[in-house]
């Protein structure tokens, strides 16, 4: 183990590697003998320290090697800005695998004087290895080694900026050859760039996704909140975000020309925290259908109801089963068709297209009945004619009649082959009284009878 009598003993011991953060933009000024070892202080992307005033900041320290090495006597030089950071807790500090423990972990000046504070220099972290092969150093990729807490300064002015707050001044010192590969050569780096430190402002943000009636994601919505006069424009997946709010409590405004202008309001914003608002507008654009309606023959169905679902926008088939419905909403919608004597059907995902008329045509199936169904005739009461409709659940031979109260035929109206579901026919009354009669629909052994009233 590394003995703690004094700084200059410890130096003999020390290594300085080379601190680099992939993709930062700051050049690295460093010189080395050999390259197995490199050493990487905070986020090894391309995105700085994120951190707020009078708070600690975790800052990771990475190790990989390029080919076999080993390392001896390890020391982590720690520089700080005194501007940005002014202490360094050693408690708060974490060590891990293959660092076991700490040896002479502590911090010191350029004056050799120990001192737990702001101008750290050294952290001494690693045992002396003698020079033996280590397996955790012949692995690819990134292995964390520690992670020292610091201690931002009270500064409010900060907020918002990023700075070079670590590693000022360190390439003015250089370590022992305390590291390198397995054929005993060693080497040293000078050490000069940290991540950057982004002082976090005390601030929330707002985020959410913007989709149409269908659920498709909509590209390109304005989304502002108003008194703060910020905006956002959503991307290809309808996504928004705004940070930098405020805490309070704000409108947000959804715009798009193909849409309805939409305004949440009260929507909430927390310093630390996201709130998501997901929005669904509705077009602004219309377009139309129209079709045909005929039955299992092809005969035209008239008065077939067509309906938009959701809207109050329906049409009714004119004698030629043809329905026309305009001024509706692009996108996709479900369209209903009904009629008594006929399965109810509801169409899904019609697309409505802006300014342009889609054709839709549908063949209705008769809703065949159980057993014979006699419905009220109409009109009734009646004054000359009426109207008797019956359905079957089958085409059969049927016979319809008129009785009078006392049980007597009065009229065969009808002796017919009757089709498969509904089924109508008029009866004129003719020169008969005023008064209350009964019809009869006989088909087989089953009939079914209701009363009527004519008035001459």
């Amino acid at each position: 183990m590394i003995s703690s009598k004094s700084f200059s003993s410890i130096l003999l011991f020390k290594i300085i590697l080379l601190a680099v953060v992939i993709f930062n933009p700051v050049i690295t000024k460093a010189q080395s003998v050999h390259d197995s070892v490199y050493v990487w202080y905070g986020n090894y992307n391309d995105l700085p320290i994120s951190g707020r005033i009078d708070e600690i900041i975790n800052v990771d320290v990475y190790v990989k090697t390029t080919a076999d090495a080993y390392v001896a006597n390890m020391c982590v030089p720690l520089g700080f800005n005194k501007t940005y950071i002014d202490t360094i807790f050693k408690d708060s500090c974490q060590i891990y695998w293959p660092l076991t423990e700490w040896d002479e972990a502590g911090f010191y000046t350029f004056n050799d004087e120990f001192q737990e504070g702001w101008n750290s220099l050294t952290f001494l972290g690693f045992a002396d290895l003698g020079g033996e092969l280590n397996p955790w150093l012949h692995t690819s990729g990134f292995l964390r080694i520690l992670t020292f807490a610091a201690h931002s300064v009270s500064d409010s002015l900060l907020m918002g900026t990023t700075v070079e707050a670590f590693g000022p001044g360190l390439d003015r010192f250089q370590g022992p050859t305390n590291f390198g590969d397995t054929s005993g050569d060693a080497g040293y780096s000078y050490l000069e760039v940290f991540s950057e430190l982004s002082f976090l402002d005390a601030v929330g943000a707002i985020t959410g996704a913007v989709t149409d009636t269908s659920g498709a994601a909509v590209e390109n919505v304005v989304v502002e909140i108003l008194e703060l006069q910020l905006t956002d424009t959503t991307n290809i997946q309808g996504v928004y975000f705004i940070d930098n709010i405020d805490e309070g409590t704000y409108d947000l405004s959804f715009s798009h020309t193909d849409y309805f202008d939409t305004i949440i309001s009260n929507v909430a914003a927390a310093i630390d925290e996201t709130t998501e608002v997901d929005v669904v507008l509705n077009s602004n654009a219309y377009g139309s259908i129209t079709g045909i309606v005929a039955d299992t023959n092809g005969l035209p169905i008239e008065g077939v109801l067509v309906e938009i679902e959701n809207t109050s926008i329906s049409d009714a088939t004119d004698e030629q089963g043809v329905y026309l419905i305009t001024d509706i909403l692009t996108g996709k919608h479900v369209i209903s068709f009904s009629h008594s004597g006929y399965l109810d059907t509801t169409i899904s995902e019609v697309e409505i297209i802006q300014n342009d008329t889609i054709a839709l045509n549908l063949i209705m199936s008769v809703d065949l009945p159980d057993e014979i169904i006699l419905k009220q005739n109409y009109p009734n009461p009646f004054n000359g004619g009426t109207i008797i409709e019956f359905s079957l659940p089958k085409s059969a031979h049927v016979i319809i009649e008129i009785f009078d109260i006392l049980g007597r035929k009065v009229e065969t109206v009808g002796s017919f082959q009757g089709q498969a579901g509904t089924n109508f026919i008029k009866w004129n009354a003719g020169d008969i009284s005023s008064g209350v009669y009964f019809y009869r629909v006989k088909s087989g052994s089953t009939a079914k009878s209701k009363s009527l009233l004519y008035i001459k």
